[in-house]
């Protein structure tokens, strides 16, 4: 549809550098002909934090002002180092990467055959995921929220995991991951599930996209003020607020703060989701308009 129109599409895929190259991986967005492609190389492939990719595919994005708003935007002081960094992960990939894929699918495979065993967790199996290689862990059955597994996991196991929601988890692997820590991972979650309880959960209801009141840049630039959040039902937000990951805001400045959204703040901070703001408030803090516009 945009492509009709002449309307090139960028996409963020971030997390998809090890895309397009076959062995059970998703093809990549330039494989289905988007016409700007970021990704990050650090997240999945052998290269240092901050380095990525920008790919440049098909006729309507004219290479040239590319090049001319990088000029402009970019740092005139580049890291050798990650510029060095960047060249080595292509060569490695060029080289070595058909097999290096095919051993990290190895490891993949024998993760998800070895936690089919779960009684209480469990894990998305590759069949209702596109990309394997992000190992999703469901907790609702087992008597805990997201966030205490992932405590669990770091105090006991000494295992960070990429990111931690009302009833699930998210562990990022990669090219670099060995045996033996996909191993420990593995032997982790079996671990844990054989000291649970079981239980099961009510599901979190989806975000209301709110009302907008007044425009943002007015909200911003307003009087304002801190109240407790569940005082303000029905007041104009004067700041954002969202959850890292994935950092997409639940309310901004100019939105009116819905009784539903402050249900909605107040059982994910009861299930451990760490709720970020552009006010540095404390946790139940949020700053409103002085005054309805």
């Amino acid at each position: 549809m945009a492509h009709a129109r002449g309307v090139p599409i960028l996409v963020d895929e971030a997390h998809g550098a090890h895309f397009g190259f076959g062995h059970g991986f998703p093809d990549s967005a330039v494989h289905a002909g988007a016409d700007i492609v970021v990704q990050s190389l650090h997240k999945t492939l052998p290269s240092l934090t901050q380095t990525a990719v920008l790919h440049l595919n098909g006729d309507l994005v004219d290479e040239r002002l590319v090049a001319d708003a990088l000029a402009i935007f970019e740092t005139s002081s580049p890291s050798y180092l990650l510029m060095s960094s960047v060249s080595s992960c292509t060569e490695l990939m060029y080289e070595k990467g058909d097999a290096l894929l095919d051993a990290w699918q190895g490891r993949l495979n024998k993760f998800y055959e070895k936690t089919a065993q779960l009684k209480h967790l469990a894990v998305f199996r590759p069949v209702y995921v596109r990309d394997p290689s992000k190992l999703v862990v469901l907790t609702g059955r087992a008597g805990m929220t997201g966030s205490l597994l992932a405590e669990k996991l770091r105090k006991d196991y000494r295992i960070e995991i990429e990111m931690a929601a009302s009833y699930y988890v998210v562990a990022m692997t990669g090219m670099g991951d060995t045996d033996a820590m996909m191993d420990a991972f593995a032997d982790a979650l079996l671990d844990i599930d054989k000291k649970a309880v079981g239980g099961s959960h009510s599901a979190f209801p989806a975000p209301v996209l709110p009302k907008r009141a007044v425009p943002l840049t007015e909200a911003r630039r307003g009087s304002q003020k801190a109240v407790r959040l569940d005082e303000a039902s029905g007041q104009i937000s004067a700041e954002t607020i969202w959850a890292y990951p994935p950092g997409i805001p639940l309310i901004v400045p100019g939105e009116v703060i819905s009784h539903e959204m402050v249900l909605l703040l107040t059982q994910y901070g009861k299930v451990g989701i760490h709720l970020k703001n552009s006010s540095g408030l404390p946790r139940g803090s949020i700053r409103i308009l002085n005054e309805m516009t």
